[in-house]
């Protein structure tokens, strides 16, 4: 499930980051980062919570 879904967001990421049209926008660059930080802590979060 989890992994599928980084599969599926990694392909956004990469398709977003060759874009030249999002390069251009700043707005949906920061759209982009925040989306970034927001998996980051869900990552973090989930990590904490799954023993090892």
């Amino acid at each position: 499930m989890l992994t599928q879904f980084l599969s599926q967001y990694m392909l956004l990421a990469r398709l977003a980051s060759s874009s030249s049209l999002l390069r251009s926008s700043s707005m949906l660059q920061s759209n982009i980062g925040s989306g970034m930080h927001t998996l980051h802590k869900l990552l973090y979060l989930y990590l904490i919570q799954t023993p090892s």
